[in-house]
């Protein structure tokens, strides 16, 4: 084995690397953690001006639509600059981050890569637009599609980087998830407005937009303080890493983080609650769900559509108004299925526990996915700015509660020695299925873009009735196995940064 050199440049160890002193990034971090900062705080302004407009309808006093288009391009101007800062802030520290991990580690990362990825965003959504959405008269449906795919690549670079500092890409994915939720939410509350007013009920159309803006404004506030949890994960890693670079070649070093687990002595396992039937019933009300959604939109709504175009305005209002009232019924199909899924992720997460304390406590669990739900007997029915806040928060409550509850299902299926990361894929498919019925419900207009959007609706669909299968069937039986649980008090050291619940 090769000996540690020290010289002037830096410590050379086994397989001519030579381990370097990291650059300042601190300045980069802010930088980048202000930008998306910047993004959470211009959602919440578009929300106020939705929450305005929207109060005008309530006084009788409707907005000039001359006046609102010249409002919302103004802050969609205000918006793109932002957006181009943060994409200029997170390439620059991307690519520090990146270059100290290889300064101080045989990183696989490249710095042309780590700045590539983010800059790589902005062209394919350009090229996107110009041959996709074109074609297909979609506005901007693949635009937007295609920029949030091609983002995981800088998220994944950045997850990567972290996993070979020896922690965990776990931050970096919910960094991911949370930024892909918030930019679904300001897509949804953002269509067709540089047009002016909406056409179809404007007045509800506005506080719909408002409540949109307000959520994504929350999950962009989340999003910018779980990157600044993944950066400071990294910058604390490549620290240790390079005093681990320094330090004597037989000198012990204790691992970053590390904590004592202790476990009782008492312990004992207890079997498992019954949820062989409950998974069932879940599964195949999320696959009646799945399979109404894309049955309304090839049938109902397309007909609709079709009928708009040979017979009129007048033919095509009564397939309309039946194809709405269909996907409501939907709506109320779904928010049943996923009640009946809470008390089966709740019987899960209590079953884990049962087998392994290392499991996340299902009292955690449960607050997570009925917390925000319960807020809404708080909340008040009054059309003001306060009632419309706290509607806000309780939405907000409800959408982050269910992304930490089901990252919580993920780390109580890796505390039983599998794997949690399918829970995260599925919580992906969940929100691209309800985000592109609710385009296809609401603001489809034309044959092309409706086939489109409903082929990636039933690509969701498969996506999420497999994925939902699979997820609770490989948790009841992780459950439903003997996990090791240690009946006798064992003291060891494990570290923080190794502990993924998406490992």
């Amino acid at each position: 084995m090769a000996e540690t050199v020290n010289d002037e440049d830096g410590v050379r160890s086994g397989r001519g690397f030579a381990a370097r002193a990291p650059m300042p990034e601190l300045a980069q971090r802010w930088l980048a953690f202000a930008s998306l900062v910047l993004l959470g705080i211009l959602a919440v302004v578009f929300g106020f001006l939705f929450k305005h407009n929207f109060d005008l309808y309530e006084r009788g006093d409707p907005p000039i639509p001359g006046v609102f288009r010249g409002q919302v391009i103004d802050r969609l101007v205000y918006g793109q600059v932002a957006l181009v800062v943060a994409m200029a802030a997170l390439a620059i520290w991307s690519s520090v981050a990146v270059a100290n991990a290889r300064r101080v580690f045989y990183s696989l990362r490249s710095v042309p890569a780590a700045v590539s990825g983010w800059l790589f965003v902005p062209v394919a959504a350009f090229g996107a637009h110009q041959w996709l959405d074109s074609t297909l008269e979609s506005g901007w449906i693949i635009t937007i599609v295609a920029s949030l795919l091609f983002m995981y690549i800088p998220h994944g670079t950045i997850g990567g980087t972290a996993k070979d500092l020896g922690g965990s890409a776990y931050l970096a994915r919910v960094w991911y998830v949370l930024a892909l939720l918030a930019a679904l939410l300001m897509w949804g509350a953002l269509a067709g407005t540089s047009s002016g007013l909406p056409t179809s009920d404007p007045q509800m159309a506005m506080r719909l937009k408002a409540y949109l803006c307000f959520v994504a404004g929350l999950l962009l506030f989340a999003s910018a303080a779980t990157f600044y949890a993944a950066a400071q994960q990294i910058a604390v890693l490549t620290n240790h890493k390079w005093a681990d670079a320094l330090a004597p070649r037989n000198a012990t070093r204790t691992p970053i983080g590390s904590v004592e687990v202790t476990r009782s002595a008492d312990f004992v396992t207890k079997p498992p609650l019954p949820t062989h039937a409950l998974r069932v019933v879940v599964w195949c009300g999320l696959f009646v769900f799945n399979t109404a959604a894309v049955a309304a939109t090839f049938d109902l709504r397309r007909r609709a559509i079709l009928a708009d175009v040979h017979d009129g305005t007048v033919a095509a209002h009564t397939l309309l108004v039946s194809a709405t009232q269909m996907f409501d019924r939907i709506v109320v199909l779904g928010i049943a299925t996923h009640v009946m899924y809470v008390a089966w992720a709740i019987a899960a997460a209590t079953n884990a526990r049962r087998r392994t304390l290392l499991a996340p406590s299902p009292r955690v669990t449960a607050a997570s996915f009925v917390g925000g739900t319960v807020l809404f007997a708080f909340v008040s029915r009054d059309h003001n700015t306060f009632a419309a806040a706290m509607m806000v928060g309780a939405i907000g409550v409800v959408c982050i509660g269910f992304v930490v509850g089901q990252l919580m299902l993920g780390r109580a299926s890796v505390a039983l020695g599998g794997s949690g990361r399918i829970f995260l894929m599925w919580l992906i498919a969940e929100f691209g299925l309800c985000s592109t019925m609710a385009y296809v419900s609401r603001v489809a207009r034309v044959d092309a873009e409706l086939l489109t959007i409903g082929g990636v609706l039933a690509g969701f669909a498969v996506l999420s009735s497999v994925l939902g299968w699979l997820a609770m069937d490989r948790l009841d039986r992780r459950c439903g196995t003997d996990s090791g649980a240690v009946v006798s008090p064992i003291h060891f050291v494990m570290s923080r940064s190794l502990t993924s619940s998406q490992s």
